[in-house]
């Protein structure tokens, strides 16, 4: 192996304050021996050494090495003055970086006289112990260049000695270039002499000393591959932990409040609500449930699209609902019930025309019985039966307030047939609020069929496009004059205001007569303008519908997003489970906002723990280098730190989290009387804080590589530049 300087310059600086560090230097290092340069401080002695090494560029001049694939970054080892060892690991370890073998270790232990145990640690040793640790590392590196710069500079005259011994044998085998301010040293030990003054060689002195003692290995053969073990890595890790406490603390901290808000988080905004809603049904004691369609656009729905609404859930629930409205029994409000109604509470109930059943509440409350005739609405009915309830349980079990809403939703009712409802429409007549002939005027106008009226001018609609006025409009509105109206156009221009729209079905009506009525706002039709609008009556856009408890869980997914409203009692658990989980919305919202914006911080703050990391580490990261470790193995050192407390945060964080989770739920589920769980830890809510917490870690350390590129031995060990 030879080395050749050509015509080698080094300058810093520009302009006037140029510093020429090396200036015109040509040298030949032949073959092998020991090699000193000795000058003044400030001589350009270390920068030599940086530009022979290869971690400085000359400004001018070659360095060439008689190998064309010679790599100056792995096949030059170096000792610097103050050793430069990892210091936060063992003597053994800090060989095991160059070396996979303890045997060949103990043996170069031995030829350099450090008889210590292997786990010594490296603040232990003396600073003759350190030196001749370095140089045995140098030894284990198997290179052929082994460059030193000033590495007797802090011991005393008798471990100077021995360490120039060793070097000597080692020079048998090897080019060995030694950095020292001490001629007098170099000129007893060393093979050639260089001496620098001002960047300039002045002289070389030639001694032909070679030779000495072997160390007694091959200087060549099996080098590691550039990796560290894990072992060595996470002692050398945990030790880096111990560097910065109060920034790793702070760091830490922050990275835990922010992971264990989002955390929480996260299982109110993951959680399977419709998954609440199901449970909350099964919690529930009520039996059957009024649902109503919602239309966001606008709460009033035409006539005739709830039988779309009736059909919509027919086919969802796979059984037909129960269809109500609100009635008068004997002058008491009622819920109606009406249609196919087979199964109501686990009983048949049938009724003929002109009949009806009762729940049994309302036969207790207002004292009914089996064939006793009633009042619904204005037509007599007689009773046929009885329907059982579960009321008399929910009595017993919820207070006063919470029972009477209960039962005027679940047990006051009346069953009929559709027949006899719409009897009870024609008679009852239907509402609507009307523009009609004078837009000035608003009228809430009912509309039914009378037959025995007595008409004054004209006669009693017969189809379906006829229409009756009464006497007191016809004074109101035409000032008396019948003649004004009789075969009229009956216009009509609908806004629906309350009940139904029946614009379609009130087009171009005919008057074709005046009864002799007080009421200005009632208006008679025919039987066939009844028959024509039979079905769209019987599914009306406002009618409620009854379904079972057990068939509310096909319907939680319409529920929970608002498209089917629940009219059940203040106390029940579904109503209550929904008011929770608004509630828990709101708490994660805040939550987020709170942990996001803790987790920016948390990121900076972790960034700069990584930098400061890297900045005390310097030293450590150009010693790898030096010893052939990958780059790739020492940005891994980084990430795994970060890697590291992103795993223990998140371990802590979930941990607590879920308590949090469990104890958040007990607290609404005691407040609202809820026998149910509201929030569980979501298994996605784990998965995303693990994929933040993993997030953060690789982006600092991609920020941070470039830092750990940057580390180089001219920057972090030069000692004299001028």
């Amino acid at each position: 192996m030879k080395i050749k300087l050509n015509d080698i310059s080094k300058m810093f600086g520009d302009g006037e304050g140029i510093v020429k560090a090396i200036d015109h230097v040509s040298y030949l290092f032949d073959d092998t021996g020991l090699y000193f340069i000795t000058g003044k401080s400030g001589s350009g002695k270390s920068t030599l050494l940086n530009i022979i090494g290869g971690e400085e560029e000359p400004t001018n001049g070659t360095v060439v090495f008689d190998r064309s694939d010679f790599d100056p970054t792995k096949e030059i080892a170096y000792v610097f003055q103050d050793e430069n060892l990892v210091f936060s690991l063992s003597l053994i370890d800090n060989l095991r970086i160059v070396s996979g073998s303890d045997a060949e270790i103990k043996k170069v232990l031995k030829e350099v006289r450090l008889n210590k145990p292997f786990g010594t640690h490296v603040n232990l040793l003396s600073k003759g112990e350190r030196a001749r640790l370095s140089i045995a590392r140098a030894v284990l590196q198997k290179t052929p260049i082994i460059l030193l710069d000033e590495p007797t500079g802090n011991l005393d005259a008798e471990n100077s000695r021995q360490v120039y011994e060793i070097l000597r044998g080692l020079a048998k085998e090897k080019i060995i270039i030694v950095v020292s301010h001490d001629e007098a040293t170099a000129m007893k030990f060393g093979d050639r002499v260089i001496i620098l003054q001002d960047g300039h060689l002045v002289e070389e002195k030639v001694l032909h000393q070679k030779g000495g003692r072997d160390v007694g290995i091959s200087p060549w053969g099996e080098k590691t591959d550039g990796r560290l073990s894990k072992r060595i890595m996470f002692k050398y890790i945990f030790s880096r932990f111990g560097q910065k406490k109060y920034k790793l603390v702070f760091s830490f901290l922050s990275l835990f409040i922010s992971s264990l808000l989002l955390f929480v988080s996260f299982n109110v905004v993951f959680y399977d609500q419709e998954g609440l809603l199901k449970r909350a049904i099964d919690a529930s004691d009520v039996n059957l449930y009024q649902v109503f369609q919602y239309n966001q656009k606008d709460n009033s729905v035409p006539l005739g699209n709830g039988r779309d609404f009736y059909l919509n859930l027919t086919d969802k629930i796979q059984e037909a609902p129960i269809k109500v409205i609100d009635a008068n029994l004997n002058g008491n409000s009622v819920k109606y019930l009406y249609g196919d109604i087979d199964d109501l509470y686990e009983q048949n109930v049938y009724v003929q025309d002109n009949e009806i059943a009762i729940s049994d509440f309302l036969a207790e409350e207002g004292n009914y019985s089996i064939n006793q005739y009633v009042n619904l609405n204005s037509k007599s009915l007689r009773i046929s039966k009885i329907v059982a309830t579960d009321y008399q349980i929910m009595k017993d079990k919820y207070d006063k307030d919470t029972f009477d809403n209960l039962a005027d939703t679940n047990y006051n009712f009346v069953v009929t047939n559709d027949n006899c409802y719409l009897d009870i429409i024609k008679d009852k007549g239907i509402y609507a609020s009307d523009y009609f002939l004078d837009a000035a005027f608003n009228h809430k106008a009912n509309y039914n069929l009378r037959a025995d009226e007595n008409y004054l001018v004209g006669r009693a609609p017969v189809d379906s496009h006829e229409v009756a006025v009464s006497k007191a409009y016809v004074d109101r509105y035409l000032e008396g004059d019948s003649t004004k109206i009789i075969n009229g156009e009956f216009k009509l221009d609908t806004e629906l205001t309350f009940n139904y729209d029946l614009s379609a079905y009130f087009a171009k009506l005919e008057v074709v007569g005046v009864y002799d009525g007080a009421s200005e706002d009632a208006f008679l039709v025919s039987e066939n303008f009844f028959n024509r609008i039979e079905i769209p009556l019987l599914y009306d856009g406002e009618t409620e519908f009854f379904i079972r408890n057990k068939s509310l869980k096909l319907l939680v997914s319409d529920i929970y997003h608002g498209s089917i409203i629940l009219n059940s009692p203040s106390a029940d658990p579904i109503q209550n489970g929904m008011y929770v989980l608004g509630v828990l919305h709101n708490i994660s919202d805040i939550f987020i906002s709170i942990g996001f914006a803790l987790l920016t911080l948390s990121f900076a703050i972790i960034l700069n723990y990584s930098y400061g990391n890297i900045k005390t580490s310097e030293k450590d990261i150009c010693l790898l280098k030096t010893l052939g470790v990958k780059k790739w193995v020492i940005r891994g050192i980084f990430v795994t730190m970060n890697l590291l407390i992103s795993l223990v945060v998140f371990i802590l964080a979930t941990l607590l989290g879920s308590f949090v989770t469990v104890h958040l739920a007990n607290y609404f589920a005691q407040t609202y009387f809820l026998t149910f769980s509201v929030l569980t830890n979501s298994l996605f809510s784990f998965l995303l804080t693990f994929v933040l917490l993993l997030v953060i870690p690789f982006l600092v350390s991609i920020l941070s590589v470039r830092k750990i590129d940057k580390c180089t031995i001219a920057n972090v060990f030069k000692r004299n530049l001028a």
